[in-house]
């Protein structure tokens, strides 16, 4: 019996159970090691000017030619959006202001982009620069041409939904993560083939190709810009890729981690079948099978019995006898 128990408790301890009593390791980072110094070397091999800009909540700004100044393009319509949605902090949007907003980041409108700007003006993008602590946009009286650097649209991405007013938030991040497939392009494949839930704006013209994207996986987020200018597309949506290829982690399967309930419940469901007349050893194993595929057999199913010393030297009971 002793040996038995011992058998037993070893098999437990080799479970993913044992391992409820540890702590929770950190979620794995999102940013790929090495990542970032291997998308540097990357960026600087390809034609043009390219920058970008990496960081995680807390984290200091990593990447290339960070505060390097470009034309905005439609990457500025993320912008414009905030400053509708914050300017509605206290009332529901109309029906003009979501037949505005939602062409101008969906499908990239740019009559769309043109009616907010002149309604907000470049004042309102001076107020969201602000609140996204920028320390180099620029406007200049024209939407598509302010200027904006990398480092700059990481510290929006990376709280753009929270600096918008709370009745509005899941608004605005279903309108940035309802970007129409024909413009899914660059860092969006790559992050949704590496199971992140991504929320961005790209920006082109000719010669201009750019992505901002806040990252979203395993309750942790990251923001990835990659401007780029001076090369034709697709050229700068395949160094957007690029990029993002280098930067982004794939999601690492990690062991199933069965709670102390669960234990408890083998523990307990293991005395019962004992009283019953179950062997150790096939309790364990029934553990063991119903912990490893939770989806092909029942959880805690037992095997059948197998006849113990107990129940096997136990005499048979007699016959009863029918009433005369």
């Amino acid at each position: 019996m002793r040996r038995a128990l011992a058998l037993a408790v070893l098999a437990l301890a080799a479970l993913p159970g044992a391992a409820a009593a540890r702590p929770l390791e950190p979620a794995p980072s999102l940013v790929a090691r090495a990542g970032v110094q291997a998308a540097r070397d990357y960026a600087r091999g390809r034609a043009g000017t390219v920058a970008f800009a990496v960081a995680r909540p807390g984290d200091s700004i990593r990447g290339v030619n960070v505060n390097h100044r470009f034309f905005s393009a439609s990457v500025v319509k993320a912008m414009l959006a905030l400053e509708v949605v914050r300017e509605a902090r206290h009332r529901g949007l109309t029906a003009t202001e979501r037949a505005l907003l939602r062409p101008m980041i969906t499908v990239s409108d740019n009559d769309a982009a043109s009616a907010v700007y002149r309604r907000v003006g470049g004042a309102g993008l001076y107020r969201v620069a602000a609140a996204a602590h920028m320390t180099r946009f620029r406007d200049v009286g024209n939407w598509a041409d302010a200027n904006i650097t990398a480092a700059d649209q990481v510290r929006l991405f990376l709280r753009i939904d929270k600096l918008a007013p709370r009745r509005h938030r899941s608004y605005l991040r279903n309108l940035l993560a309802s970007i129409v497939p024909s413009q899914r392009w660059g860092i969006a494949p790559v992050a949704e083939a590496r199971d992140f839930h991504i929320m961005f704006k790209g920006g082109w013209r000719t010669n201009i190709s750019h992505q901002v994207a806040l990252l979203e996986r395993d309750g942790t987020r990251i923001a990835l810009a990659v401007l780029t200018s001076g090369a034709p597309d697709p050229y700068g949506r395949l160094t957007e890729a690029g990029v993002a290829e280098r930067v982004l982690t794939r999601r690492v399967l990690r062991a199933r981690v069965i709670p102390k309930r669960l234990t408890l419940i083998a523990t307990l469901r293991y005395r019962r079948a004992r009283r019953h007349g179950e062997t150790l050893l096939q309790n364990v194993w029934t553990f063991t099978v119903s912990a490893a595929e939770p989806r092909t057999m029942p959880p805690w199913r037992l095997l059948p019995s197998a006849p113990g010393p107990s129940t096997a030297a136990r005499p048979a009971a007699p016959a009863r006898r029918s009433p005369d």
